[in-house]
């Protein structure tokens, strides 16, 4: 197995965030998390951004 980028491994997590398949196997993903500090933590980062924003609510627009 190839070296994976951190690049392809963000795409590759947005992607599937996004409800997309990605181009990469979970196996290949989970490989590379587990060897790259930097990239669970930017995953991680991005999860907690995600969370925030599915947590708020739209205001509701009010006749004047």
């Amino acid at each position: 197995m190839s070296e994976l980028s951190c690049e392809s491994i963000s795409m590759a997590a947005m992607a599937i965030a996004d409800g997309y398949q990605p181009e990469l196997s979970p196996e290949e993903i989970g490989t590379h998390l587990a060897s790259c500090a930097d990239c669970r933590r930017e995953l991680g980062q991005l999860q907690a951004l995600s969370n925030l924003l599915d947590s708020q609510e739209r205001r509701l627009r009010t006749e004047n």
